[in-house]
């Protein structure tokens, strides 16, 4: 029996959409580590912790300079390289002691 997805599914925009309406977050008690793009879209809607603070007990922000899209290229890879660097070393350091 072969099932199929629903044609919502079929694009990034519509899974994203898709996903944003069925998704409900589970409360976590532990902490998380949010990389934020510096250049927000006007009238954002989203708190600092872009909404993690809803559902996480701690959530770490690092701003990487760039938008959603260019975070990811250019001198701002190298930013972002740095800081989840520097993440995952202190998670190591703190696993060691």
């Amino acid at each position: 029996m072969s099932l199929s997805l629903p044609p919502e599914l079929g694009t990034l925009k519509g899974s994203q959409g898709f996903a944003a309406i069925e998704y409900v977050a589970t409360p976590y008690a532990g902490s998380i580590t949010v990389f934020r793009s510096q250049i927000r879209p006007p009238n954002e809607l989203w708190s600092y912790q872009l909404g993690w603070d809803r559902v996480v007990s701690k959530v770490d922000v690092h701003d990487v300079p760039g938008d959603h899209l260019s975070i990811y290229s250019g001198d701002n890879i190298g930013t972002l390289a740095a800081k989840l660097t520097a993440c995952l070393e202190g998670v190591r350091a703190k696993s060691a002691t």
